[in-house]
C-alpha cells in the first residue's frame, strides 16, 4: 500500500557514491554512546556491536553507506498514526518515521532531536526549545516550524482525537511561539527532568505538521508525515514494512556523514520465534529487533553471527494489593510486617536462575540498575538477595500469622517464557515459610481486563521499559497515582516524592529520589522478581548496531552494512 503522496523513490537517488568514516569517529556517532561498563553488569558490558566498525566486520578501516537492511520483527504495528498504538512495534515505528523534541541514546542519556538545544529558567517551570535549522517533513517536503510543535501540543491537550494524550505532555500549562524556530513551554510546576520526560517510551509526543493535523488527520492512519530518519514507502499490513532513508535528514555523525547510513530498510514480521531466527540464520533477514533468550545459543553457534544482551528498565513483579480482603475480613497485605515477610522469604538468586539468567537483581523498586538515578544502596538492604526464612516467620508471627497464611490464588499471564518458572519458584519459596496459595495462568487480555489494578486479587505484573527514571514512581507509587496498583500510601514516601518532583537543583532531586526508592524498597507492596535483560542478534556484516536497553526503541537508524551483506552497498 502506498504511504505518501510524494514517495522518496520518485526523487533523486539519495547517494551514488561511497563515503568512508575513520574508526576514530565510530565511538562518537550520534545516538550511540560508546564502550564503558553497563551499570547492570550484564552482557558484554557495553551493549555495542562486537563485530568491529569496518566494511568487512573486522578491526580497522571505515564504513560504507548505502545498502538495504532487513530486520526481523516479532509483531506488527497496530497503528501508523503516531498518536495511537500501544505495542512495542507501534513505539518503534513512530520512532522510525517521526521525531520528538528530545530523545535518548542507548545509554539512556538525554540527546537533542528536533530541538537542537533548550533553555530553562531557575525554577525549571519554563523551557524554550530551539528547533533544528534544516529539519523537514519528508513526504510533503515542508520545514518543521514552531507552529507545528504548538499544533501537536494543542491536539494532544484537547484529547478529542487521542485519549490520554495529555499525560504525555507532562505539566504543560501553555505554549508560546517566539519565532519560527523557538517555542516556550510554561509548566504548572517545576520539573527538572522535563526534557527527558517528553522522550518517554510510548509517548505520543511526536511532532506532526500543522496542516496535516488541521486538514489531513485521517490520512495519518496510512501515510507517513514524519521528519524522522526513515520514510515509510510501502507496506503489507501485518507482514512487511518498507522504508527509505529520509533524504536530507537533519542528523549527521561527528564526521558530517549523513544519517541513517543505509538507503533502505525493511521490517519482516514473523510471530513465530523459531521461524524468525531461521530467517536471520538463512540470511533472509540481517538482524533481529528482539531475540528471546531461549534462541540466543542458536545465534551464538552460527558462524558469522553475534548476539548481544544488556540490562533494561523493564521488570516483572508481584503486586500485594493492600486492599485485598480475605473471607474472614482480614487485609494481610496492609500490614508492612507481612509485606516484609514476603521479601525475606524470597530468594532472588534462585528466581534469577529460574529465569535462565534473563533478569538482573536490583531493588524492590521500579528504578532499574540501568537508570541514571538508580539509588546507590545495596540491593540486599534489609532483605538480602537470598532467602531469610527465620526472619520471614518471625514477622508473620508478629503480624498474627504464626500458624501460616492461606491466600487466594495468585494470577499471572505468561507473555514471556521466563514467567511460569519464576512464579513456580516463588510459590515454593513462600510455602517454606507458611504462605500458601495456588497459582493460575490466564491470557494476557484476561489478566488486563479482569485482574490488573483490581482490589479483589493479588497477581503477577510486568512493566515495559520506561526510560525516564521517575515515570513509574509518578504513575504508580505515590498515594494519588493513577496506577497505584498496590494501593500504597506512606506519608514518609510522599514527603520524599514531593521534594524530588518539585526540586530545582540536581542534588536535592537526587537525594530525595534516592530516599523515595529506599523507602519503597523497604515498605512497598511490590515484590520485584527481576529487572529484565533484553537480547538481540545480527550478522557480523551489520555494523554499529544501535541496541538500547529496550526493544521498544530498537529502530536501527544507526546501523551500517558491509559489502558482504546480501543487499549491502556496492
Amino acid at each position: 500500500m502506498p504511504s505518501g503522496d510524494k514517495p522518496q523513490a520518485d526523487g533523486v537517488p539519495r547517494r551514488n557514491y561511497m563515503k568512508w568514516l575513520g574508526l576514530a569517529g565510530v565511538t562518537g556517532l550520534a545516538g550511540c554512546a560508546g564502550g564503558g561498563g553497563d551499570e547492570s553488569g550484564t552482557g558484554d558490558g557495553s551493549g555495542t556491536d562486537t563485530s568491529g566498525g569496518d566494511e568487512s566486520g573486522g578491526g580497522s578501516g571505515g564504513i560504507k553507506t548505502g545498502g538495504h537492511l532487513r530486520v526481523g520483527f516479532a509483531n506488527a504495528p497496530q497503528q501508523l498514526n503516531p498518536m495511537k498504538g500501544i505495542t512495542s512495534s507501534d513505539y518503534v515505528i513512530r520512532e522510525t518515521m517521526y521525531s520528538r523534541l528530545t530523545n535518548v541514546n542507548r545509554e539512556l542519556e538525554l540527546e537533542p532531536e528536533l530541538a537542537k538545544s533548550w533553555e530553562t529558567n531557575d525554577a525549571f517551570d519554563e523551557y524554550t526549545f530551539i528547533l533544528q535549522d534544516d529539519a523537514k517533513f519528508a513526504t510533503i517536503d515542508q520545514e518543521v516550524l514552531a507552529e507545528d510543535v504548538k499544533a501537536t501540543v494543542e491536539v494532544m491537550k484537547s484529547e478529542d482525537r487521542v485519549s490520554s494524550a495529555a499525560r504525555d505532555l507532562g505539566p504543560i500549562e501553555s505554549v508560546e511561539i517566539e519565532d519560527d524556530k523557538r517555542i516556550t513551554f510554561s509548566l504548572s510546576r517545576s520539573d527538572i527532568v522535563y526534557p527527558k520526560r517528553i522522550a518517554e517510551t510510548g509517548s505520543t509526543f511526536n511532532i506532526l505538521p500543522k496542516n496535516v493535523i488541521e486538514g489531513r488527520w485521517d490520512e495519518l492512519s496510512n501515510t507517513d508525515f514524519g521528519s524522522g530518519p526513515f520514510t515509510l514507502t510501502e507496506y503489507s499490513d501485518g507482514s512487511e514494512y518498507a522504508f527509505e532513508a529520509h533524504d536530507g535528514y537533519y542528523k549527521s555523525d561527528d564526521n558530517g556523514n549523513e544519517l541513517p547510513y543505509v538507503d533502505k530498510m525493511t521490517w519482516r514480521v514473523n510471530t513465530d520465534a523459531v521461524s524468525r531466527v531461521n530467517a536471520v540464520v538463512d540470511e533472509r533477514t540481517d538482524a533481529l529487533q528482539y531475540l528471546g533468550k531461549t534462541n540466543k545459543s542458536r545465534i551464538d553457534n552460527t558462524s558469522g553471527m553475534s548476539s548481544k544482551e544488556r540490562g533494561s528498565p523493564g521488570f516483572q513483579l508481584i503486586v500485594l494489593n493492600e486492599n485485598l480482603e480475605l473471607d474472614n475480613g482480614e487485609k494481610p497485605f496492609s500490614d508492612v510486617k507481612v509485606r516484609k515477610a514476603f521479601k525475606h522469604a524470597m530468594d532472588r538468586e534462585e528466581i534469577k536462575s529460574a529465569a535462565n539468567d534473563s533478569t538482573v537483581i536490583g531493588h524492590h523498586d521500579p528504578v532499574s540498575p540501568v537508570h541514571e538515578y538508580y539509588a546507590d544502596f545495596d540491593p540486599g538492604l534489609e532483605f538480602g538477595t537470598t532467602a531469610q526464612p527465620d526472619e520471614a516467620k518471625r514477622l508473620l508471627e508478629e503480624a498474627g500469622y504464626g500458624d501460616g497464611l492461606d491466600l487466594p490464588q495468585l494470577i499471572y499471564s505468561a507473555n514471556a517464557p521466563i514467567t511460569p518458572p519464576m512464579i513456580q519458584v516463588f510459590q515454593e519459596q513462600m510455602g517454606k515459610v507458611g504462605i500458601n496459595f495456588e497459582i493460575q495462568q490466564v491470557t494476557e487480555d484476561t489478566w488486563l481486563s479482569d485482574y490488573w489494578n483490581s482490589d479483589k486479587n493479588w497477581y503477577w505484573s510486568e512493566w515495559s521499559a520506561r526510560i525516564e527514571d521517575t515515570t513509574v514512581h509518578r504513575l504508580s507509587l505515590r498515594s494519588d497515582g493513577p496506577w497505584n496498583s498496590g494501593r500504597y500510601s506512606n506519608e514518609e514516601y510522599d514527603k520524599a516524592y514531593d521534594k524530588f518532583i518539585n526540586a530545582t537543583d540536581r542534588e536535592t532531586f537526587k537525594e530525595n529520589f534516592s530516599e523515595a526508592q529506599k523507602i519503597f524498597h523497604k515498605t512497598g507492596p511490590w515484590l520485584i522478581l527481576g529487572h529484565l535483560k533484553v537480547f538481540t542478534g545480527n550478522h557480523d556484516y551489520v555494523g554499529n548496531v544501535d541496541f538500547p536497553p529496550s526493544n521498544s526503541r530498537s529502530y536501527h537508524w544507526n546501523d551500517h552494512l558491509s559489502s558482504d551483506a546480501p543487499e549491502g552497498p556496492s
